[in-house]
């Protein structure tokens, strides 16, 4: 999923504002979380996590107005987070990302950023 597809997907949540806002929010987060946590790795480059940020916040604000379709992207997110080489098999991308690594715990952390940015503005502040 990318970034216009999310936008279009939950397009009544976000202004610029808000878009800008949450990316540089969940980049730098997720930047300063592979730094801490994952100290083996020297350099990170990529905006996945951030993406999966994004896609979970805007299907949990979309959960009751749009059921079906924040429903299956939270389940293939979860699933993607779970199993992450069964879904590269199925579609794929195995052979394409062979010689890549594919940090999956950047998605953790931007799913978790999305989960909580969610909770935050909805029962704490608005954005």
């Amino acid at each position: 999923m990318n970034l216009y597809a999310i936008v279009f997907l939950f397009y009544e949540v976000w202004s610029v504002k808000k878009i800008l806002l949450l990316f540089s929010l969940f980049s730098l987060l997720i930047t300063l979380g592979v730094h801490f946590f994952l100290i083996h790795i020297n350099s990170y480059v990529g905006m996945s996590g951030i993406l999966y940020g994004l896609a979970v916040y805007g299907a949990l604000w979309t959960f009751f107005k749009q059921k079906l379709v924040s429903i299956l992207i939270l389940i293939f997110i979860l699933i993607k987070l779970i199993i992450p080489d069964i879904i590269n098999n199925l579609m794929g991308l195995n052979d394409i990302l062979e010689d890549l690594y594919i940090l999956t715990e950047a998605h953790f952390y931007g799913a978790i950023l999305g989960f909580g940015f969610y909770l935050f503005e909805k029962n704490i502040y608005k954005i």
